[in-house]
């Protein structure tokens, strides 16, 4: 559990009677009637966050509730229209990767539920297509982390090896100084 669950959970329980709500919040308050089985309460939840999180601008937050509101849809029985909202925010450009994974993996299992075989398999196909994708820009991030840390590393040892060979000149030559100045008495 969350921090900001286990009060919203207490919520869902009667222990409080109001609620300041966030479009986040909101999410999460019906994400938790979703779990009880409270689907109505659980879709009325979504599109009341929905309607927050477009006033906000929240627009990941936004699509978040529509994604939960396809979940509701889904166990209300409302088949076609699951589907048909989690094909809205396929459309959307702007949806983060993450987000975008979990409704091709709902519009496969969906497809495939409803005996749309061929397009449960292009969706789950375009999953597979995306979480590769995934998996390798975050194999690339942490190539470059690593190689950025290799030569701040190197850079540091380079570094040091060269104030070591200061540090051993400058012995050197007051050493010469000093020898010189025996000399010279």
């Amino acid at each position: 559990k969350t921090a900001s669950s286990i009060p919203v959970e207490r919520f869902y329980e009667g222990v409080y009677h109001t609620l300041v709500i966030s479009p986040a919040t909101s999410n999460t308050i019906a994400k938790i009637y979703l779990t009880h089985a409270a689907y109505q309460k659980a879709y009325d939840t979504f599109h009341e966050g929905l309607a927050l999180a477009q006033q906000a601008g929240q627009r990941q937050t936004e699509s978040r509730a529509v994604r939960g509101l396809a979940e509701a849809e889904w166990a209300l029985g409302r088949h076609s229209e699951a589907v048909a909202t989690l094909e809205t925010i396929i459309r959307n450009s702007g949806v983060h990767k993450d987000l975008l994974l979990e409704c091709y993996d709902l519009l496969a299992r969906y497809n495939e539920s409803l005996g749309n075989i061929s397009l449960g398999l292009s969706y789950y196909k375009k999953y597979h297509a995306l979480f590769a994708e995934t998996i390798n820009d975050h194999t690339q991030q942490r190539i470059d982390h690593l190689q950025v840390l290799n030569s701040t590393v190197l850079a540091r040892k380079e570094a040091e090896l060269y104030r070591l060979r200061s540090d051993e000149l400058e012995q050197k030559v007051h050493q010469g100084q000093i020898e010189m100045l025996e000399r010279l008495a």
